[in-house]
C-alpha cells in the first residue's frame, strides 16, 4: 500500500486510476525510515561484534597473564610479536645461530602467523629455508590452515622445484586421476589459478588388482533419479551407496580377487567418508552383511556409551556411602547385575554388605594409591574385561574400556584429589576436547577388518583398494550461514568475517568458492589414497550441483561472462540444466578418454543381509524425544550455578580459589591453596570439638583429615597453631569467640533447599538497588546483580556453621583465600574486595535467606531484627588474637532487604 509499489505497472486493474490517499504517502515513509532503521541496526550489531570480540581478546590474554598460563597460539602470537618488535635484531640473530637452517614440511597447512615467524626469521635469505607442500592436498582449514599464506610464501620464495612422480598407485589408476583432474581444462580444476593441475607420472611398484569381472582402475557407479525433475535425497543416496560397498567387496571376495599373488584381504580396503554420519551408515551395512569393519577418524573416546557407565562406575567408587550412586554402578554392563539383583540385596543385607564394603576398599585404594591400582583390582576382582568381550561389539567395548582408564589415569594425576578428577572426567564427557590424539578412538584391531576412515584422518595413508561412496556430497555450509570468512583479494587474501554487511552477497560467492575449491582438494586427497583400484559413486542428489565431481565435469566454460550468481552459483545453475543421461554421456565421454582405466556402472543392486551366529547386538532402550521445546528454568539452582553457570550437590569450599605456588616458610601463609585445601580444612572444622583447651587435642582429628586429603604430616603444627588462633579471635564486644561454642550452640554444613520462583538477576539487582544506602560497602550493585539465567525451582546449598550465641543465630563461613603473606593484607577494605570479587556477597544473601526461612519455620515468636545476628566470613590465613578485625567479614543485611530477596524468590516458605 506505499505509494512507490501502487505507481508501478500493474498494481492496479488496467484503466483504473492509481489510488490517491495521504495515508500511501506515510506508508511510503514508513518504510524507508525502516529500512533505514534496519541498516543502522545490522550496521550497529557488526561493529558490537567487533568490540566484543576484541573486548574478549583483551580480556582472555589479561586472564591467561593473571594465570601464568599459555596456549599454543600464544606461543606462536608472542614470538610473532617479539620478531616484529626486534629492531636490533638480536632475537633474529639468535634463533638463526642455533638453527642455521630450517625445513618445514606439509607446508600447505600452514597459516598467516607461522609464514610470518618463518618470514622474519629467514626472509632476507641470508640462511637457507626449504617449504616442502602440495597445494592441492591443503584440507585443514578447520584448524587454521590457510592456503593463501602458502601461495603467498610461494610466490615470494626465490626457487621452485615440482615433485611429479607418484610412487603410490599404479599406472592406470594415476592416469585415471590426470584423466578427471584434467576434463575441463588444467588451469582452474582446483578454482584458483595459482594452482594449476599437472600430469603425474607413474612410478608404483603396488600390484593391479586382479578382478575377473573388471579391468578398471577407477569405477564410477552412477546413481539414476526415481524422477527425472527431482532429485535423490542424501538418505537414499547414504543407504544405497553403503549397500553397494557391503556388496561389492563380498562380490570381491567370492570372485577370489587377487593383488599380485595374493588374495584380496579385509586390511586391504578402505571406505573414506566425510563425516561420522556416513562412517556409521557404512559400518551398518558392512555388519549386516557379515563383513567385519573397524572404523576410526576424530571421535573421542570420551564420547561413547563405555564412558558414560565409566563414570558411573567411579562416581560410586568415589563415594561409597551414597547407595543410590553404588545401585546405579552395580546395574552397569561393567558390572553386569540387573534390577532384580537389587531387589535381591533387601532380603540379603549381607551380600549388600559385601558390595558396600568393596567400594570403601577401592575408594582407600584410589586415594592411597592412585587411579591405575585401583582400577586394575575392581576389573580383575568383578571380571569386568570378560563380561565385556561376551558382547557383539565385545573388542570395541574393550578398546575403549582400557583408553578411557589410561586417559583418567593421566587426567587424574594432573588433579589434586579424587572430587576433582571426578569433576575433570565429567567435564570431557560433557564437551570432549576436539583433534586431541590422546583421546581419539584407537582401533580395537587391524587384522581382517575393512577400514573406515575420514577423508581427512586419510591423508598420508594408503590402501589397496578405496571406496569413496559419497562423492556426490558438495553440501557448502557457506551458502546458508549468516556469517562468512572469506579471504579479500583486493587486500593481499587477508582473512575477514562479514556478519551481514552491505556487501554480504559478494563475500558469501566468495566464500562458496574456498569451500568448493577445499572441497576438490579433499577429493584429491580421498582419489589418492588408493594403490591399485578406486570406487567413488555420483549422480543427482540434493547438494550434488556444487560438489567437487560436478565441477570436474560440468563447470560452466571459462570464457562465460561473470554475473551476480558467482562462480559457484554459475555451476549450480548450469547443473540444473543436466538429465541424468546428461551426467551419463559425460561419464561415457570421460572413460573412452581414459583408454579403459576408468569404468562407468551403474550402482549395484544391494546384497542380500547376513549375520553371523553371536554377532546380534543387544537392544537398548532409549528415551522417545520430545517435539516440542521444553523449558529448561525450573532446576535445582545454587550460589555456583548463578555466579559461575555450573552447579554442584557438593558443598562450595574454595571452589574458586585458584591453586598458586607456595611461599618459603612454613606458616599458615604458605599453607597450599586451592579446592582441595579449602575442602580438608572445612572438614577439619566440621570435626573438632571448639572447647578443646589446647591444640594438642585437635591433633588426632587433624593428623588423620590432612592424610584423607594427601597433605604432608609437617603441616599438623601448623593447622593445629592455626585452629588455636582462629578459635580465639575475639568476633565482637560482648565476648563472642569461636572457642566458646559448644557443640549444642552450632551446626556444621547446614544444607537448605527452598523454593525459588522466577529469580533473575535483573530484579535481583532492583531490588539491591532500592536498599542501597543501607547496604555493606562490599555490595556494588553494579557488580553484585549477576546476570544470571532466571531461575524456577529450588535453591540448594550447604551453610558451613550456623551458631546460637546470646539469643541471636549467625551463620558463617570458612574461606582459605591467600591475600597476601601478612595479616596488614586482610583488612576490612581487602576483605570488601575479595567478597565483592569472588561474589559472596550474593552467597551470603542467598544463604541469609534461607537461615531466615530456617529460624521463621523453628522459632514461634522469631523477629529478625531480634534473632538474626548476621554474617560472618572467616578469612583463615589473615586471623590472628593479636591482630583484631584481621580475616573477619562481618555484616548483617537490612531486614527489608532480606524480606524483599524473600519475596522475589517466591515469598514465605
Amino acid at each position: 500500500l506505499t505509494r512507490t509499489i501502487l505507481s508501478e505497472p500493474g498494481s492496479v486493474k488496467k484503466d483504473a486510476s492509481v489510488p490517491q490517499h495521504a495515508l500511501f504517502d506515510c506508508l511510503d515513509t514508513l518504510v524507508s525510515r525502516l529500512d533505514a532503521y534496519d541498516e543502522a541496526a545490522r550496521s550497529h550489531f557488526i561493529k558490537w561484534i567487533h568490540d566484543m570480540r576484541l573486548s574478549a581478546d583483551a580480556g582472555q590474554r589479561a586472564l591467561k597473564t593473571q594465570r601464568s598460563v599459555q596456549a599454543y597460539d600464544d606461543l606462536l602470537l608472542n614470538l610473532n610479536a617479539a620478531l616484529s618488535s626486534d629492531v636490533d635484531g638480536a632475537l633474529v640473530n639468535r634463533v638463526r645461530a642455533d638453527y642455521p637452517a630450517a625445513l618445514l614440511d606439509e607446508f600447505q597447512d600452514t597459516d598467516p602467523v607461522q609464514y610470518e615467524i618463518f618470514r622474519a626469521l629467514y626472509g632476507d635469505g641470508h640462511q637457507p629455508l626449504f617449504m616442502v607442500g602440495d597445494p592441492k592436498q591443503a584440507i585443514y582449514s578447520f584448524r587454521g590452515a590457510d592456503i593463501f599464506a602458502y601461495l603467498k610464501a610461494r610466490q615470494n620464495a626465490t626457487a621452485r622445484y615440482t615433485l611429479d612422480t607418484n610412487h603410490r598407485a599404479t599406472k592406470g589408476l594415476v592416469g585415471a586421476v590426470n584423466t578427471l583432474f584434467s576434463w575441463c581444462g588444467r588451469e582452474n580444476s582446483f578454482v584458483y589459478d595459482a594452482i594449476p593441475f599437472a600430469d603425474a607420472v607413474s612410478a608404483g611398484s603396488a600390484p593391479a588388482l586382479n578382478d575377473p569381472h573388471c579391468d578398471a582402475s577407477m569405477v564410477v557407479w552412477t546413481l539414476d533419479r526415481p524422477d527425472p525433475d527431482g532429485t535423490i535425497t542424501k538418505g537414499v543416496a547414504r543407504a544405497q551407496g553403503s549397500a553397494a560397498v557391503a556388496g561389492e567387496i563380498r562380490r570381491l571376495y567370492d570372485a577370489g580377487a587377487m593383488l599380485g599373488d595374493e588374495r584380496l584381504r579385509p586390511q586391504d580396503i578402505a571406505v573414506l567418508v566425510r563425516n561420522h554420519v556416513e562412517g556409521i551408515t557404512v559400518q551398518n551395512a558392512l555388519s549386516a552383511s557379515g563383513i567385519p569393519s573397524v572404523r576410526q577418524g576424530h571421535e573421542s573416546v570420551f564420547d561413547t556409551f563405555e564412558a558414560m557407565e565409566l563414570e558411573r562406575l567411579l562416581q560410586a567408587v568415589a563415594q561409597p556411602r551414597r547407595e543410590p550412586v553404588l545401585r546405579s554402578a552395580l546395574v552397569t554392563d561393567l558390572m553386569g547385575l540387573d534390577v532384580s539383583q537389587l531387589l535381591g540385596f533387601e532380603t540379603n543385607a549381607g551380600e549388600w554388605d559385601a558390595w558396600l564394603a568393596r567400594f570403601h576398599r577401592w575408594h582407600e585404594r584410589w586415594r592411597q594409591n592412585g587411579f591405575m591400582r585401583m582400577f586394575r583390582e575392581l576389573v580383575s576382582e568383578c571380571e569386568v574385561l570378560p563380561r565385556l568381550a561376551r558382547f557383539a561389539d565385545g573388542e570395541r567395548r574393550l578398546t575403549n574400556l582400557l583408553h578411557l582408564a589410561e586417559c583418567v589415569a593421566a587426567g587424574a594425576s594432573r588433579q589434586t584429589d579424587i572430587p576433582a578428577a571426578l569433576n575433570w572426567f565429567s567435564t570431557m564427557r560433557q564437551d570432549p576436547v576436539e583433534a586431541e590424539e590422546s583421546t581419539l578412538l584407537r582401533l580395537e584391531s587391524d587384522d581382517n577388518r575393512v577400514r573406515i576412515v575420514t577423508m581427512h584422518a586419510s591423508k598420508g595413508l594408503q590402501y589397496p583398494v578405496v571406496f569413496v561412496p559419497f562423492a556426490w556430497e558438495g553440501t557448502l555450509r557457506s551458502q546458508q550461514a549468516s556469517s562468512v570468512f572469506f579471504h579479500d583479494a583486493s587486500d593481499h587474501d587477508s582473512l575477514w568475517v562479514d556478519f551481514g554487511s552491505e556487501n554480504f552477497e559478494i563475500h558469501q560467492a566468495r566464500a562458496e568458492e574456498e569451500e568448493l575449491a577445499e572441497n576438490l582438494r579433499l577429493l584429491y586427497v580421498a582419489l589418492t589414497r588408493a594403490q591399485s583400484r578406486c570406487y567413488l559413486a555420483y549422480g543427482a542428489v540434493n547438494g550434488a550441483a556444487t560438489s567437487a565431481l560436478s565441477w570436474l565435469l560440468h563447470r560452466p566454460a571459462q570464457e562465460q561472462k561473470a554475473d551476480a550468481a558467482g562462480l559457484v552459483g554459475r555451476l549450480v545453475n548450469h547443473f540444473k540444466t543436466l538429465s541424468d543421461e546428461d551426467l551419463g554421456d559425460t561419464l561415457q565421454a570421460l572413460a573412452k578418454a581414459s583408454d579403459g582405466v576408468i569404468g562407468i556402472q551403474p550402482l549395484p543392486e544391494p546384497m542380500e543381509t547376513v549375520r553371523k551366529a553371536g554377532q546380534t547386538k543387544p537392544r537398548r532402550l532409549k528415551a522417545r524425544q520430545p517435539s516440542r521445546q521444553l523449558s529448561r528454568s525450573w532446576q535445582m539452582g545454587s550460589f555456583s550455578s548463578l555466579s559461575t553457570g555450573h552447579d554442584s550437590t557438593l558443598p562450595d569450599h574454595d571452589r574458586q580459589v585458584q591453586p598458586g605456588p607456595m611461599e618459603g616458610g612454613r606458616d599458615f601463609f604458605s599453607f597450599p591453596r586451592g579446592a582441595r585445601a579449602g575442602t580438608c580444612l572445612h572438614r577439619i572444622f566440621e570435626l573438632i570439638d571448639f572447647r578443646e583447651e589446647s591444640a594438642t587435642g585437635h591433633d588426632e582429628t587433624v593428623r588423620q583429615v590432612l592424610g584423607e586429603y594427601g597433605f604432608e604430616d609437617h603441616w599438623r603444627p601448623v593447622i593445629s597453631r592455626m585452629l588455636q588462633q582462629v578459635l580465639g579471635v575475639a568476633l565482637n564486644d560482648r565476648g563472642l569467640r569461636l572457642e566458646t561454642l559448644t557443640r549444642r550452640d552450632r551446626i556444621d554444613e547446614m544444607a537448605f533447599c527452598y523454593p525459588a520462583n522466577d529469580l533473575d538477576g535483573v530484579r535481583w539487582r532492583d531490588v539491591l538497588s532500592r536498599h542501597a544506602k543501607e547496604l555493606h560497602p562490599a555490595i556494588d550493585t553494579t557488580l553484585d546483580g549477576n546476570s544470571f539465567d532466571a531461575l524456577t525451582g529450588f535453591m540448594r546449598g550447604f551453610i558451613d556453621l550456623v551458631f546460637v550465641h546470646d539469643g541471636k543465630f549467625f551463620l558463617a563461613d570458612y574461606k582459605s583465600n591467600y591475600l597476601g603473606p601478612d595479616f596488614s593484607d586482610y583488612t576490612s577494605k581487602a576483605l570488601e574486595t575479595a567478597m565483592r570479587q569472588s561474589a559472596y556477597t550474593l552467597q551470603y544473601l542467598i544463604y541469609s535467606i534461607a537461615l531466615h526461612r530456617w529460624l521463621r519455620t523453628r522459632l514461634s515468636d522469631y523477629r529478625y531484627e531480634q534473632h538474626f545476628g548476621g554474617v560472618f566470613y572467616f578469612f583463615l590465613r589473615g586471623m590472628h588474637p593479636a591482630h583484631p578485625g584481621s580475616g573477619v567479614f562481618f555484616d548483617r543485611p537490612p531486614h527489608l532487604l532480606i524480606e524483599d530477596l524473600d519475596a522475589l524468590m517466591g515469598g514465605r516458605a
